[in-house]
């Protein structure tokens, strides 16, 4: 490989570093949000957490486990759909 060819390469990656750059900041504009049993998180592109609403209904110490869950599976449905929405976004 000659040094041409190393230059050449090394442009190459400094495109593919740059338009990562520029897909973490769209992602990190967009909002997903999911809603599971009375609990709707809302998280940005980067899988940030940006809010979490609970109903009223949920607020009671009976509710305590069904509460938990319900936050565990909007997390988790969450984090699969910024993880869905950016393979699209990179052509996948």
């Amino acid at each position: 490989m000659g040094m041409f060819d190393k230059f050449s390469n090394m442009k190459d990656q400094m495109g593919e570093m740059n338009e990562m750059r520029q897909l973490q900041k769209k992602m990190a504009k967009q909002r997903i949000e999911v809603e599971k049993d009375g609990v709707k998180i809302t998280l940005d592109g980067t899988q940030q957490i940006k809010q979490i609403d609970i109903s009223e209904e949920m607020l009671t110490t009976d509710k305590k486990k069904d509460l938990e869950k319900a936050i565990t599976d909007a997390m988790e449905e969450g984090k699969n759909k910024v993880q869905q929405t950016m393979m699209e976004e990179m052509g996948g």
